[in-house]
């Protein structure tokens, strides 16, 4: 018994270290595709910069025409690259009270995109009325909540990569 054990010999050297050369040459392969596809998702977000620049809730201070039942939110993209607005979220203090996702409206980088945000139950058809801002960049959500005079109301606005801008914003005294 002895002897035919100590007679065994192990893989030549030579096929030993092909395998290891194999085995890390196929580890590096795997480890860069995958920190190549993580640098490429991450510098797209980092490309990402949107910014509300608008709230406003019925009628505005300059008379604009939007519908008493409606909210126009203008959304600027400052980044190098298009965005994608996936989801809006309203709250009201900590509770939220409406959320609309896979919205998959695209702002170009360095415009505008308007959004009208539309209780249920009216009838409006997506055109903003008279909002000084090129044809085709309206998006109209539907939304069912009552909002109230002299509220603030906290709106937060994310893209399809994770990038979220929020803030908050007060309907006025004569409101709705």
């Amino acid at each position: 018994m002895k002897m035919s054990l100590l007679k065994r010999k192990g893989a030549s050297p030579i096929i030993a270290a092909l395998l290891l050369i194999g085995i890390a040459v196929a580890g590096a392969v795997v480890t860069y595709t995958w920190v190549m596809t993580m640098v490429q998702q991450q510098g797209t977000a980092a490309q990402t910069a949107i910014r509300i620049d608008e709230v406003m809730f019925g009628l505005g201070a300059d008379a604009t025409p939007v519908p008493l039942w409606a909210t126009k939110l203008t959304i600027r993209n400052t980044g190098s690259v298009a965005a994608i607005i996936d989801t809006v979220i309203l709250y009201k203090g900590e509770a939220q009270v409406f959320k609309s996702d896979g919205i998959g409206y695209a702002v170009q980088s360095k415009t505008l995109g308007v959004f009208g945000l539309v209780e249920t139950g009216f009838n409006w058809t997506g055109e903003v009325p008279d909002m000084g801002v090129a044809p085709g960049i309206v998006k109209t959500v539907i939304y069912n909540v009552d909002l109230t005079t002299s509220t603030g109301y906290v709106i937060k606005v994310i893209t399809d990569n994770g990038f979220a801008v929020s803030g908050t914003y007060y309907t006025s005294s004569d409101f709705g």
